[in-house]
């Protein structure tokens, strides 16, 4: 039988650490094919734990899953993120001669950049299920064909295989567990990677596939949160009406989060929602004003984002936001609009980023270039940040400090959330709600 490590090279706590999901889901792909698989995850091994588990088995290959080039704060780049895989791979090429795959979403957005860093053999940029189970293939045989980048979209979905070490630390740290009920976005917001990773459309599964997850999760972690991970939960279409209404009639009990768009989303949905057990969420917020909110390709206005929070909130939801200032179409008086209307909202936490990630291949990276600001000799992975012409950074950042240094709900800088959400989640939201009522 052949054998496969497969590494989570992503140590990002900022705001929680976040399960492994896809890595789960392509040992899922390698154990289907065959291949005895091993998991390793940076954040709770470190690259000791990776040197152990290539010490104790000659591996075929191995596969790295990275999933974040940096944290997306231009106040706290963090290089691990970046230079952990490469020191990962070296140790690989150090101690093994096994073949070094490549994906994950960090990867799919920067497919050349890793591979001329780590010396990898493979990537699969996109989806991984199809392309893995092409390669895995290959490399039974003896043949591979000579692409080294391996592009996969519209796959199949494969149900994720969990490292029990690996799904019980999380657990403790976070109190939830992840399930994807579809893919793909059909959202034109401009900064956003999930059209490119996922696709431009919404692929639905069925509750059938992923019911049975979710109850044997539940019943091994109580009381944790169910996580859907959909990058929109709340579809137009109403699908995830289908889904909450399965889990109900399976799961009576089961509370979750999820993340919401305010897009078409009427009061009878919120209370749809709360009564299947929505206990907190994340809206898509992203912009703090109707002009901002338009410039970054959203379909709702402010107003729309505050009363949906507002309803859920007096109905003791636990309702979080993250927005960024400083993007297309943003002045210092859209600014100024826009901390009025977030000290509106106290009763969300808010985290406030300056200046929005550029990431390959995004309207915003298109317009960044036709605005000159994206310099001749960028190299893709070195974070770069869209600031609208005619703002200054530094006063930007001046403005915000000022206007939220002493707020408890609005988080600036964004990296003041962290504490708080680490705590909740290390102690469990249902928990921490009960001793922290807002």
């Amino acid at each position: 039988m052949k054998k496969i490590l497969l590494v989570s090279t992503n140590t990002c706590r900022d705001p929680f650490p976040v399960f492994p999901f896809g890595m789960a889901v392509i040992a899922g792909v390698c154990a289907s094919e065959g291949w005895h698989v091993t998991q390793c995850d940076l954040l709770i091994h470190g690259l000791d734990g990776l040197e152990k588990f290539l010490d104790s088995g000659k591996f075929d290959a191995v596969g790295f899953s990275i999933r974040n080039a940096d944290t997306l704060n231009s106040m706290s780049p963090d290089d691990n993120l970046l230079l952990l895989p490469v020191k990962a791979a070296q140790l690989v090429r150090k101690k093994s001669d096994a073949v070094l795959i490549l994906g994950g979403s960090a990867f799919s957005l920067l497919p050349e950049a890793y591979m001329k860093l780590t010396g990898a053999d493979f990537g699969i940029a996109g989806e991984g299920e199809n392309a893995m189970r092409q390669l895995l293939k290959e490399l039974e045989s003896g043949f591979t064909v000579p692409e080294r980048i391996r592009k996969s979209m519209n796959n199949t979905p494969c149900e994720p295989l969990e490292d029990q070490e690996i799904l019980d630390w999380y657990n403790r740290q976070t109190h939830m567990f992840q399930v994807q009920t579809k893919r793909g976005c059909p959202f034109g917001c401009i900064y956003c990677t999930y059209p490119l990773i996922e696709g431009n459309c919404f692929r639905y599964r069925k509750p059938e596939e992923f019911i049975l997850r979710v109850q044997r999760l539940h019943t091994q972690y109580p009381d944790a949160l169910c996580f859907f991970v959909d990058s929109i939960f709340n579809d137009p279409a109403g699908n995830w009406k289908q889904v909450l209404a399965e889990c109900g009639k399976q799961i009576p009990d089961l509370k979750f989060s999820c993340f919401i768009t305010p897009f078409r989303l009427q009061d009878d949905d919120i209370d749809f929602l709360i009564r299947h057990g929505m206990v907190t969420t994340d809206i898509g917020l992203d912009a703090a004003c109707d002009r901002t909110l338009e410039a970054m390709g959203k379909h709702f206005t402010f107003q729309d984002a505050f009363h949906a929070s507002k309803r859920m909130a007096d109905n003791g939801v636990g309702v979080s936001a993250s927005l960024m200032i400083g993007g297309p179409g943003e002045t210092y008086d859209t600014i100024r609009e826009g901390i009025d209307n977030l000290k509106k909202l106290d009763f969300a936490f808010t985290a406030v980023f300056d200046g929005v990630r550029i990431l390959p291949g995004t309207p915003i990276e298109k317009m960044a270039r036709e605005k000159g600001l994206v310099p001749e000799d960028w190299n893709e992975i070195e974070p770069l940040y869209y600031y609208e012409p005619g703002l200054d950074p530094d006063k930007v950042r001046s403005m915000l400090n000022e206007a939220f240094h002493n707020s408890s709900n609005v988080i600036y800088p964004p990296d003041r959330y962290n504490r708080v959400l680490r705590t909740i989640h290390k102690i469990g939201y249902l928990n921490y709600r009960e001793v922290n009522p807002r």
